[in-house]
């Protein structure tokens, strides 16, 4: 899951408030929805997809056989899809995944993501001009924490899709936004 394969006809920009009130948005609008997937593990190392809000059905039936079948045959209202950016999946202040965990299918990586399979996200919020993002879900406690502030050199950080918009967030707090068309 390469970001910048979501944003090929992007526009690239840093502090436009167009674009920040399309974030601001993306946050507000998945407030009180549900987690009911997640895409993570395997070959694509750290990065990982939540699949949030509303269930679209797909045009396309994605063919991959890891994926579970919910997520095959449906598109989510919102995605939010994790790059390079460093993460952190918590409870209370106790660590349950982080980005530098062992990404094997069975690995505690996907374990703990998949925690948040089934919790609603209670609020979601970005902190700094390097748009880290935390992402708080009930029950159980749980705090998703992506730090784009520190996403490498020529890494990726996090696109947020809602069902009219794809923002991605990348070093330094550059903005890229495009359309969403859906498959």
């Amino acid at each position: 899951m390469v970001i910048r394969r979501f944003l090929k006809d992007r526009q690239s920009v840093k502090g436009c408030s167009g674009i920040d009130n399309l974030v601001s948005e993306w946050l507000d609008s998945i407030a009180g929805l549900e987690c009911w997937g997640v895409s993570a593990g395997g070959c694509v190392g750290s990065r990982f997809a939540l699949s949030i809000g509303g269930k679209r059905k797909r045009i396309t039936q994605i063919k991959n056989p890891s994926l579970p079948v919910e997520q095959r045959l449906f598109d989510a209202e919102y995605v939010l899809s994790v790059g390079c950016a460093p993460w952190t999946v918590l409870r209370d202040n106790s660590t349950v995944a982080t980005s530098d965990y062992d990404c094997s299918p069975d690995g505690p990586l996907v374990a703990g993501l998949m925690q948040l399979v089934g919790t609603k996200v209670r609020v979601a919020t970005v902190n700094g001009h390097q748009y880290d993002l935390e992402i708080e879900f009930e029950p159980g406690r749980l705090r998703l924490q992506v730090f784009a502030g520190l996403i490498p050199e020529d890494g990726d950080g996090y696109v947020l899709s809602s069902p009219q918009h794809i923002v991605g967030v990348n070093k330094d707090g550059l903005l890229e936004y495009e359309p969403r068309v859906l498959m």
